[in-house]
């Protein structure tokens, strides 16, 4: 009996459920005739008890995986045993081609689970193989290769990019600011600089840019940086997302250089605590707290940026542990009008300032990428009236048909169909083209959500 394993089985349940269904199903799964196959079932199912027994043996594995607590994983363990036995008796006498492939199916599905779990008991039991101390390996990243956290922590180490740093990001100069002065600075002059590790929070309506910042931030002085959502850490077996955090914030020390780590939704791990609240929700904040505060530490060289958009739902315990609290509003006048001209860049256009003025006044509760969403829609127009242009005027000075409105004495009737793409220059996109996208694309942000972000800001945080 392995006590408190539903961390084990978590990942496992919903896949042996899924064996249940196919052994109970395997017909209509496989065959072309649903009422033939049916019936076909029945019969089976009403006379042949190797069969059934097939099916109970998964039905009870499943129940045990159902349970939250005190599973016994070596009861799983034989009844699938039992049940890839009995699959292994009943497929040679199995005359049907169509059943008799379905059942085969069914027993290797069964078998993986098998070994996935016999290779998981081992391992919490402490009898996995280990590489010898003098075969310890360093990936690329420094990072210890017989370590089994290795695999997940590297996976969410974002690579270094040039093309995202501040300068990339328009508007939010108080933003960059802060960040700058709260962990740039201090790298940069060690000798005087006050503070050395600081914790940051960045809150705000989705879309607002918060983890492009984050991320910019590292680029901005060249830090390692792991990207983590509470699917890294819940996904894995759930006994271990303590081990994971404990492991994921040791690595992250051991970086040569300086080291950020961005928990993005940071609230799905560190909601405020409730009295019916799981026994391992409350062990994974109490670790992530404790190895906060370790890295708060003079000579750790290592920052965490969390990221939410709910941040009245973190436990006041963390939001204590955030050094810096800084709301990410949805971007002002000048900072939509700026996204717009960058956003269309790429095209030619023929909207002048004043149009980008009025445009960007009626992105009323637009998020940055609500506004980029509207770019991309406005952008398509042009292209969307090529489709259905008949008229075509050849430009010898760029080398490219261009679409007519109606025929002219220099225009030439064909098809969108009839010339290559390489040789079709669009219209300039223009205002009527933004006034259309508005009409499919709206703001997702909502006057009570930024009043509610802006009491907690009274309260808690700093207004970027």
């Amino acid at each position: 009996m392995i006590e408190n394993s539903s961390e084990l089985l978590n990942c496992q349940s919903s896949g042996i459920e899924g064996c249940s269904s196919l052994v109970s199903q395997s017909l209509t799964l496989t065959g072309e005739d649903a009422q033939f196959h049916q019936s076909m079932i029945n019969n089976i199912t009403n006379t042949s008890e190797v069969y059934l027994n097939a099916v109970e043996y998964i039905e009870m594995a499943s129940n045990e995986c159902l349970k939250t607590d005190r599973i016994n994983i070596n009861h799983i363990l034989s009844n699938l045993m039992s049940c890839a036995n009995t699959l292994v008796t009943l497929i040679p006498y199995e005359g049907n081609p169509t059943r008799r492939q379905a059942l085969q199916q069914i027993s290797v599905i069964v078998e993986s689970h098998i070994a996935v779990l016999l290779k998981q008991r081992n391992r919490m039991q402490g009898v996995a193989t280990e590489l010898p101390q003098d075969h310890v390996a360093s990936n690329s990243h420094g990072i210890a290769a017989n370590d089994k956290y290795t695999t997940a922590i590297e996976s969410t180490l974002l690579p270094f990019d040039s093309n995202l740093t501040f300068k990339n990001i328009t508007g939010y100069s108080k933003a960059k600011s802060i960040l700058k002065e709260s962990l740039i600075f201090p790298k940069l002059f060690q000798g005087i600089f006050p503070f050395k590790n600081q914790n940051i929070l960045l809150y705000g309506p989705p879309g607002t840019g918060k983890t492009q910042l984050a991320q910019a931030l590292a680029n901005e002085f060249n830090a390692k940086c792991f990207s983590i959502s509470s699917a890294d850490i819940l996904s894995s077996w759930v006994g271990e997302s303590e081990k994971f955090i404990k492991n994921l914030l040791r690595i992250a020390k051991e970086q040569e250089g300086y080291s950020l780590i961005l928990f993005d939704e940071i609230d799905s791990l560190c909601r405020q605590r409730q009295s019916n609240e799981e026994d391992y929700s409350r062990r994974i904040k109490t670790e992530l707290m404790q190895q906060m505060e370790k890295g708060a530490h003079a000579n750790c060289k290592l920052s965490i940026i969390g990221i939410t958009n709910c941040p009245w739902e973190l436990d006041k315990a963390f939001l204590r542990r955030f050094n810096k609290r800084v709301y990410i509003s949805p971007p002002d006048l000048q900072t939509k009008k700026q996204i717009l001209i960058d956003s269309i860049d790429c095209v030619q256009n023929e909207m002048s300032d004043s149009e980008f003025v009025d445009l960007a006044g009626k992105l009323g509760g637009f998020s940055c990428s609500d506004i980029c969403a509207l770019c991309c829609e406005a952008m398509l127009g042009p292209f969307r009236e090529l489709q259905s242009t008949q008229d075509w005027k050849w430009d010898q000075d760029i080398a490219k048909w261009i679409p007519e409105s109606a025929p002219t004495s220099f225009s030439v009737q064909k098809s969108f169909y009839d010339i290559q793409t390489d040789q079709i220059r669009p219209r300039n996109l223009a205002l009527i083209d933004f006034m259309k996208a508005l009409e499919q694309i709206h703001g997702t942000v909502s006057q009570e959500e930024i009043e509610r972000f802006e009491e907690f800001t009274k309260l808690f945080g700093v207004s970027a």
